[in-house]
């Protein structure tokens, strides 16, 4: 009788370490929603819904927020689908009115059998506040499937990081990070070079074809299409350096509190959010720039877990305010150079 209690017991404990609900009531100014809270091994996931009432909507979640709980603040561990942001200048655009953005954030383990607040900023009347969210505990619900839930919005996270004097700007969608740069030709005053990094890990095949890409730009106070200088490429030390960063990536890390296994919080949020002043991806741009600025852009099926990077280059004389466009994989990207 003993032992059936004690299994009881651990059984039970068990089942509450892990449990999703979606009877939730809060109060807030924000206009996002808070749709349901999981609660993990070693993690409170939060689960937010945003629909844009303008033409041009901003969203980031800034890396100061906090889960407050009991007397304790629970730190934001990761985040899907939104830009991690120190100072507000790391953001995306969540599109035309009506469109919604769905996103998670990922906290410390804290306990929600209580009423508790998330705040980003105390002071401020139209941050992203939550407070006194009561959770029905008695009430559970399913898991939600987090690449289903995310890819349902997709969003391009940006943010812009400088690498040896060069201000690459950063996008990660659906697994596939990309990296762009604008600088001049140190031979010629006359040339401009724009700078291409992708990672992909997306788990299949990206294919990318210069001839999606468009580059633009205003002379005489008219739009005209630039052209580019395209050839061949070699990419072998790219793949060395490419695959160093997945090495340092992969290693274990005192703040890491979670396990990379088959379903890796982690993992599964990561391929939907960039941070800004990621140092390890920074560093490894840093390694990879020379090789970027030695080898030519060209038409490259880039296979899951490999990367791929280049140049072009393009007369700049008389031409100001240059837009390049560019599609992969039906993903268009527009990015406003200079």
């Amino acid at each position: 009788m003993k032992k059936t209690f004690l299994l009881l017991i651990m059984t039970m404990s068990i089942l509450c370490i892990r449990a999703q609900y979606n009877d939730i009531l809060y109060l807030t100014n924000s206009k996002v929603k808070l749709l349901q809270i999981d609660q993990e091994d070693d993690a409170t996931l939060l689960y937010f819904t945003f629909t844009s009432d303008k033409e041009t909507s901003f969203i980031y979640i800034s890396d100061n927020v906090r889960l407050k709980a009991d007397g304790m603040d629970y730190s934001l561990k990761t985040a899907g689908n939104i830009p991690i942001s120190h100072d507000g200048k790391d953001k995306s655009v969540a599109g035309r009115v009506g469109m919604k953005v769905n996103f998670i954030l990922a906290f410390e383990k804290a306990p929600i059998d209580k009423p508790f607040d998330v705040i980003e900023n105390e002071l401020s009347t139209t941050a992203f506040n939550f407070h006194q969210i009561k959770v029905n505990t008695n009430l559970r619900t399913r898991r939600y499937d987090m690449n289903v839930f995310l890819e349902d919005t997709p969003l391009k996270p940006r943010f812009k990081c400088t690498v040896d004097g060069c201000d690459f700007k950063v996008t990660k969608s659906k697994g596939l990070t990309q990296a762009v740069c604008f600088t001049n030709d140190a031979t010629n005053a006359e040339e401009a070079v724009i700078l291409f990094d992708f990672l992909n890990q997306s788990g299949k095949p990206v294919h990318f074809r210069m001839g999606d890409i468009r580059l633009t730009g205003i002379k005489k106070n008219k739009e005209v299409q630039i052209a580019t200088d395209i050839a061949p490429t070699n990419l072998n030390a790219h793949r060395r350096l490419w695959n160093e960063y997945q090495k340092e990536l992969s290693r274990p890390t005192a703040e890491s509190k979670y396990v990379r296994n088959r379903w890796s919080l982690m993992d599964v949020l990561d391929k939907y959010t960039v941070r800004p002043n990621d140092t390890l991806y920074i560093n490894y741009l840093s390694k990879v720039k020379p090789e970027l600025e030695q080898t030519p852009l060209s038409d490259k099926t880039i296979a899951d877990g490999e990367c791929y990077g280049g140049y072009i280059k393009f007369n700049q004389k008389k031409i100001s305010k240059y837009t390049l466009e560019y599609t992969i994989e039906g993903e268009k990207y527009r990015y406003n150079i200079k």
